[in-house]
């Protein structure tokens, strides 16, 4: 079964955090997936990775799944750079995101000391239209992809609680009270017998004897 590149390439650019599908439309414009390729200039591989830059990112770039890794690594590493240091998986903003990244391809087609001069390639031009152009990739669309699903909210618990909060406070005091005298009301409790009387305090006074 022939190996997936597509598929590693799309889990490299998880690895560094960037967006898998700019990263796949990456290397399809350097080699179409083709991990034997070989550029008039001399790149080589499925990443089309300069034997220079090669030996100073220490990769084999005829080994795809090296290539892969590093390519996606650097790419990381460039955009990263034009973000003012914020990695490019903590962007949020598409905008933003967009411009450091088309930096970051500028980088790695023409090298990163001619990102600005690269924008009178044509060459250079076309790669980035290709991968990112307006018209073919949609950072807004890529962002809104990632973001987690929010939980809907559980309306039934959310009409107790609000029921639970229109309940008056009652104090348990009046409420026992209130509820005895009910119950006596009804005859269903006795009524409760003193304790003492006004009689228990009066002197009894013996009955008179008769002559």
């Amino acid at each position: 079964m022939p190996t997936d590149f597509r598929q590693i390439a799309r889990q490299k650019a998880q690895k560094y955090g960037l967006l898998p599908e700019v990263f796949e439309r990456q290397i399809e414009a350097e080699s179409g997936f083709n991990p034997r390729a070989v550029s008039s200039a001399g790149a080589r591989g499925i990443a089309q990775i300069m034997p220079g830059t090669a030996r100073g990112w220490g990769v084999n770039p005829d080994d795809p799944v090296a290539a892969l890794d590093a390519a996606a690594k650097n790419m990381a590493a460039y955009t990263k750079t034009f973000l003012g240091g914020k990695a490019p998986g903590e962007e949020t903003d598409p905008l933003k995101l967009r411009q450091a990244t088309e930096k970051a391809l500028r980088a790695y087609n023409a090298g990163p000391g001619a990102v600005e001069a690269s924008k009178r390639y044509a060459e250079t031009n076309a790669y980035v239209n290709k991968i990112i152009g307006p018209d073919k990739f949609s950072f807004t669309e890529a962002l809104g992809a990632q973001q987690p699903e929010q939980p809907v909210a559980d309306d039934s618990t959310a009409f107790y609680k609000d029921l639970i909060a229109k309940i008056p406070q009652v104090d348990p005091k009046v409420m026992l009270g209130n509820f005895i005298l009910k119950k006596q009301a009804q005859q269903q409790l006795p009524q409760a017998q003193p304790l003492f009387s006004i009689a228990d305090f009066i002197p009894k006074v013996p009955p008179l004897m008769e002559d």
